[in-house]
């Protein structure tokens, strides 16, 4: 998981690149991803200070609230989706591991 990766790293610096290698987004996709977060004040992105190439993104306090508030509700709309298992349930959690191998 990301999260436990970026809290091992010092002052929880991560880049741009890893977030986008993560997630599986392209580099444009990922530029116009940080650009919308940015202007909504979610997230900050400043140049890396070893890495002229890289950028360093990091939760800004908004972002930070805004994290918190989602992942109640995320986890509560996992167990709803997740609660019955069918057989398109178990189809579906089959391609995703696929994606991801």
């Amino acid at each position: 998981m990301l999260s436990q990766r970026v809290s091992s790293l010092p002052e929880n610096i991560v880049t741009q690149q890893q977030v986008g290698d993560h997630a599986k987004i392209d580099k444009m996709s990922m530029s116009d991803l940080v650009a919308t977060l940015t202007e909504k004040k979610l997230i900050k992105r400043s140049p890396h200070k070893k890495d002229k190439r890289a950028y360093s993104l990091c939760l800004t306090a908004k972002g930070h609230t805004q994290v918190l508030k989602a992942i109640p509700i995320i986890e509560g709309i996992d167990k709803v989706f997740f609660q019955k298992e069918t057989t398109e349930l178990v189809k579906l959690i089959e391609n995703l591991q696929y994606l991801v191998e």
